[in-house]
């Protein structure tokens, strides 16, 4: 008797934790991941570079900003929350805002880099990652 007990406890666990599993996949989803190399080189005068394949920032002073614009748009039939960030050697200087693209609709993210006081001059790269996430569930980790 006991172990039947046991064996529909553990059967009940089992398909509850299914059940939660799934509903989480099926509501949080990473829909997409785009990486975009990026480079700024911080240096006493300032200038910019116009490049096509990555976010390039151009010449930055220590304490100043760049700024880089990035046309994002889906075509998934629900809202799509894009988040952005920045990964390697300049990463904590990127700065940008999360944004809500329902569907069809094109925004343009605005991502700066802003190197801090007494920054050693230098070239400096790193990525950017745009990620689409099924709006509503960003609350949950989506790791680095």
């Amino acid at each position: 008797m006991r172990s039947a007990s046991l064996a529909l406890l553990l059967a009940a666990v089992f398909a509850l934790s299914a059940s939660m599993t799934a509903l989480a996949h099926y509501r949080y989803t990473v829909l997409d991941d785009r990486i975009i190399p990026a480079q700024v080189q911080v240096a006493e005068k300032i200038g910019f570079d116009v490049n096509g394949s990555m976010l390039r920032f151009g010449m930055v002073r220590p304490g100043g900003c760049g700024m880089r614009f990035v046309d994002v748009n889906h075509s998934y039939p629900f809202p799509v929350k894009v988040n952005v960030k920045g990964r390697g050697n300049m990463s904590n200087w990127i700065t940008t805002q999360d944004i809500l693209l329902e569907q069809g609709q094109q925004k343009r993210v605005t991502i700066s880099v802003c190197p801090p006081d007494g920054t050693p001059y230098g070239n400096y790269s790193g990525e950017v990652r745009i990620r689409y996430v099924r709006a509503g569930m960003e609350t949950i980790s989506t790791g680095p």
